[in-house]
């Protein structure tokens, strides 16, 4: 995908609410690791693509479907999402 010129990299994403309490799902709480290691904040890329993962609150069992983005012409290996504190939640490896 292109941003106004800028090189984006991108991965589709479903987040799944498997706790009890309710989850925060925000695109701020990604980043995106490439292949050569390099991890890339979503924020670089933020509003600047269509699909992009909802701001919102899950409930136990509810799912989020969306798009995740960082600036950058590489290819994605790890997608990883944190909670508010920025502490790591989730990882998944790219296929």
């Amino acid at each position: 995908m292109l941003s106004t010129g800028a090189a984006l990299s991108c991965v589709r994403v479903t987040v799944t609410n498997r706790t009890e309490d309710n989850l925060e799902v925000n695109p701020l709480y990604f980043s995106i690791t490439g292949a050569n290691g390099t991890k890339h904040e979503s924020s670089t890329a933020l509003g600047e693509y269509e699909n992009e993962i909802a701001t919102t609150t899950l409930a136990p069992d509810e799912n989020a479907k969306g798009v995740v983005c960082a600036r950058g012409d590489f290819r994605p290996k790890i997608v990883a999402m944190t909670d508010p504190f920025m502490s790591e939640m989730a990882r998944a490896e790219v296929p």
